[in-house]
């Protein structure tokens, strides 16, 4: 009985068994990509070989997953709210386009379609889903996309005006520059024949047969032109433009690419560029600049009427004569390294320079002279603009010569009133230095004339010793005359000398002789080496006024030292020496020493109008001789006269240095 009962069982389980078999066969040999999935978890239950070959995984690591984790991260939250929609039943079916994350990392878009299978209580227990991999057809897609991308971008970005125009004329498609240029929208004019859109009437007939003539022609010499055309505007307005058109050949028909550009602008600047260039060449013509145009060798290429007039050249002698024809030969040696320096620099260059006309005549001239740089910034030559300023130059001249003899006039000026100034202070002082003692001397003896009665003994030595002192400050005083009464003379010129025999070894040593109670007083020892019979021809007063001044100075400044006097006779000269051991002068000084009112020593601890070395100087000097100086600070000072022996008489009278 049981084998009876139990045969209908077997063979259901074996029609089931074999339809699994079947179904698994098919699930695996599919053609597409299939899975089964869990509604509730999202894992996968089953993938076919298909499905594999997509993500790279194998179906054991498929079904490890879900179908979120190999999904995109971008489309993963997207797509799970679409698949939950779908597995409560709010969506009839599963479709979504999206990405797979393969198991190398590789991207690869897929079209899913799902359906649920449900148990007999309409419980979902599975999701079947179909995948197609579409990364090809995406990829086409996106290239499509670009493409237009690209035409739209070219069209748009395009400065000229594009018309798209088919076999018959019509307007296809235009850009924005178009709509600029001919005040239209696309709106308005695509499908109208493009000749009665855009082109003026008189002109449509010839139009319409070469649009008609290149629409068939597989090559013509017009799609290799730019052709002068006027285009016309909404409302009629006219206007100038160059044309050029392209022949394209497509599966259905050959459609005509017409490019034209506005040159309304560049027509008004073209004819702006044409009178700026017909002024500028006026300008070159007529400015008093001359305009000179060199090559990058310096030979003329350009020359202008002015340039004529200053050198003296025509234009048809100067073009194509090398620089050096109006540059004098002492100045031609520089010439290429000035010039070259121009060649090379990235601005102008000014100079002033002297040149040479024509006629031989040496001209000074200005130049401004800038480098002719192409936009590769290749010297194409050089420049200049000349003017002639030699008469400009010559009252430069005059002007600054008229200017130095002003300034030395007011230094003169200046120099006098503090020369004057100078003076008074000084002879003031020194007036008053013996004028004091004296008033006291005076006062002193009017008091021992009022005594009663006068002790007259006592008196007459006190006089006698006042009566000294005053004779000593008398003496001072004829000494301030005398300095400026010989600065009065000593300031004519030429100097006036009465000239005589002059017995130098007698003059000096008379001189010494006077000098010995001074230099005694003073604590100084004299020491005397004077070569006997020294005789010349000279002023004996105006010497001894100048030796006195050199003797004064050494008791002056060389107190309680001794004092050296010597003369030689050496090479027709009388060489004289006076030296001292005081408080010497510093180098720097010896200039001044010879000038006149100059004071090296304290006013305080040395009278003086400092005229004494001047005054010498000066009387030497008109002899024909001269006065040398050596001192150092604290050593003291040698002062050497020499004097030519013999007379000038052929000069009658000697000049002052």
């Amino acid at each position: 009985m049981s084998g009876v009962f139990s045969f209908p069982f077997f063979s259901k389980a074996r029609r089931i068994r074999q339809s699994e078999e079947r179904f698994r066969g098919a699930f695996e040999s599919a053609a597409v990509a299939e899975v089964q999935i869990n509604p509730a978890t999202g894992r996968y239950i089953r993938a076919n070989a298909k499905m594999c070959e997509i993500t790279g995984f194998s179906q054991e690591e498929l079904l490890q997953k879900t179908f979120l984790e190999i999904t995109h991260p971008d489309d993963r939250e997207r797509d799970r709210v679409v698949y939950g929609r779908f597995v409560r039943g709010e969506t009839p079916e599963y479709r979504a386009e999206k990405r797979y994350v393969r198991k190398d990392g590789g991207i690869v878009w897929v079209n899913v379609t799902a359906a649920l299978v449900h148990d007999r209580r309409g419980k979902p227990v599975a999701t079947i889903g179909v995948i197609q991999d579409v990364t090809e057809r995406r990829r086409v897609e996106e290239q499509l996309r670009e493409s237009e991308r690209r035409k739209a971008a070219v069209l748009n970005g395009a400065m000229d005006s594009i018309v798209v125009i088919d076999e018959q004329g019509r307007i296809l498609e235009l850009n924005p520059a178009a709509e600029r240029t001919f005040r239209v929208t696309a709106d308005q004019v695509v499908g109208r024949n493009v000749a009665e859109a855009f082109v003026p009437s008189r002109m449509r007939v010839h139009f319409i047969e070469v649009m008609a003539r290149l629409v068939l022609a597989e090559k013509d010499p017009l799609f290799e032109r730019r052709l002068d055309l006027t285009g016309m505007r909404a409302g009629g307005e006219e206007f100038p433009a160059e044309f050029s058109v392209a022949r394209v050949k497509t599966a259905e028909h050959p459609m005509l690419i017409g490019f034209v550009r506005d040159v309304s602008e560049a027509k008004r600047a073209e004819e702006e560029n044409n009178r700026s260039r017909q002024l500028l060449s006026m300008h070159v013509e007529q400015t008093p600049l001359g305009v000179i145009q060199w090559d990058p060798n310096f030979r003329v290429k350009d020359w202008n009427l002015a340039a004529e007039r200053i050198f003296g050249f025509s234009r048809q002698e100067a073009i194509g004569r090398h620089a050096t024809f109006i540059i004098p030969g002492s100045a031609q040696p520089f010439f290429d390294q000035n010039w070259r320096s121009v060649l090379i620099g990235q601005s102008g260059y000014r100079s002033s320079n002297e040149n040479v006309t024509r006629s031989g005549k040496v001209i000074f001239c200005e130049w401004y002279n800038t480098p002719l740089v192409d936009s590769n910034g290749v010297v194409m030559g050089v420049a200049s603009l000349v003017e002639d300023i030699t008469d400009r130059k010559q009252s430069e001249r005059e002007r600054e010569a008229l200017l130095v003899r002003e300034r030395e006039a007011r230094v003169a000026a200046e120099t006098l009133v503090k020369t004057r100034n100078d003076f008074i202070s000084i002879v003031s002082h020194e007036l008053r230095t013996p004028l004091t003692p004296l008033k006291i001397i005076l006062a002193t003896m009017r008091r021992q004339l009022e005594k009663e009665p006068v002790p007259v003994a006592s008196t007459v030595e006190t006089f006698k010793h006042l009566l000294g002192r005053s004779a000593h400050q008398l003496d001072t005083l004829i000494e301030i005359m005398d300095d400026v009464l010989d600065l009065s003379r000593l300031g004519e010129t030429p100097v006036a000398l009465r000239r005589e025999r002059v017995d130098w070894s007698q003059l000096l040593q008379a001189m010494v002789a006077r000098y010995r109670h001074a230099f005694s007083e003073a604590g100084c020892e004299v020491r005397v080496d004077i070569e006997e019979g020294i005789v010349g021809e000279g002023d004996p007063v105006r010497l001894r006024r100048a030796l006195d001044n050199l003797m004064s100075n050494a008791l002056k400044f060389g107190r309680g030292k001794p004092i050296e006097i010597s003369a030689r006779s050496h090479d027709g000269e009388v060489q004289i020496t006076v030296q001292d051991h005081g408080i010497g002068i510093a180098r720097d000084d010896f200039e001044k020493l010879f000038a006149p009112f100059e004071r090296l020593a304290s006013i305080r601890n040395y009278s003086g109008l400092g005229l004494g070395l001047y005054v010498a100087q000066q009387i030497i000097a008109a002899h024909r001789g001269e006065i040398e100086v050596y001192s150092e600070p604290g050593e003291g000072a040698r002062f050497t006269v020499k004097v030519p022996l013999a007379s000038a008489r052929e000069s009658g009278l000697a000049q002052a240095s």
